[in-house]
């Protein structure tokens, strides 16, 4: 049986550890709030974004390779999120090749990443640090050759889709009526494509903040619901000593009057 300075260690820990589980499900809970107020918008704005590169891309784009020239995989910056990376690092594995470049971002999917040959980035820790990211992958990604653009996707956790996706970072390219324009088509694609790759890269890190925030909110509460049950173990284990300390001291207590009791003379009492 635990000693009692033992389980008035472990129930200290346990109410601190409860502490700071319920900060960490009250963060997530108010990103996921925001993120869900946001997604809408920032869905529409990537949409039409897409429309109007889709519009100005050269046919020739949807001739891709056989196997993507660029993964994008986005996992995340922090833990307590179950088995997030895990899943992304399963997709990763299967859709890449021996030349196929990748782009890891989050420190938690870079801690579970194989020792290969990848480009690591840090990950949003809430959706003020989006635009950060958005501007670290877009200063790589405008460095690469056209070919390797038009062969690139992401691979990420979606909230929307409720699975691990893989998104084509441009999308293919659709016939249209020739719009009325002042610059050339390439010229203008030229212009447009670094605001649709923020805009596409803005929605798709809003969706997997959320699915990663929802699942950490999950993870979460399993975590304080074995905590709760930790603590009730902990609790029976003090009532338990308590119980038996009461019952070692009555039995010492009758123990003691037993022996007061043998040691008194018999005295014999007369009727006055």
């Amino acid at each position: 049986m635990l000693s009692r300075q033992l389980i008035n260690k472990r129930r200290n820990l346990y109410q601190t550890l409860d502490k700071v589980l319920g900060a960490l499900k009250a963060l997530a809970y108010v990103e996921s709030r925001k993120l869900q107020q946001q997604a809408p918008l920032l869905g529409n704005i990537s949409s039409h974004m897409q429309r109007a590169v889709q519009r100005l891309q050269p046919a020739v784009v949807t001739q891709s390779p056989k196997h993507p020239a660029l993964l994008i995989a986005i996992g995340s910056e922090r833990g307590f999120c179950g088995d997030l990376n895990s899943r992304i690092l399963a997709e990763l594995e299967q859709l890449a090749q021996p030349d196929t470049l990748i782009v890891c971002v989050g420190e938690k999917l870079r801690s579970r990443a194989e020792q290969r040959d990848m480009l690591f980035l840090n990950g949003a820790n809430s959706s003020e640090d989006i635009e950060q990211v958005i501007d670290a992958i877009v200063s790589e990604l405008l460095q690469l050759p056209a070919t390797v653009l038009t062969n690139s996707f992401l691979l990420y956790n979606s909230e929307l889709k409720q699975r691990i996706d893989c998104l084509s970072l441009l999308p293919d390219a659709r016939e249209s009526a020739e719009a009325l324009m002042y610059v050339p088509a390439p010229q203008l694609l030229q212009q447009l494509l670094p605001l649709y790759l923020f805009a596409l890269l803005n929605s798709v890190l809003s969706d997997a903040l959320l699915a990663e925030n929802k699942q950490r909110l999950d993870h979460l509460e399993s975590a304080v619901n074995h905590l709760d049950e930790s603590m009730n173990t902990l609790n029976n284990s003090a009532n338990r000593l308590r119980q038996a300390t009461i019952i070692e001291g009555i039995e010492a207590s009758l123990l003691a009057g037993e022996g007061v009791g043998e040691e008194l003379p018999d005295v014999a009492f007369k009727q006055p």
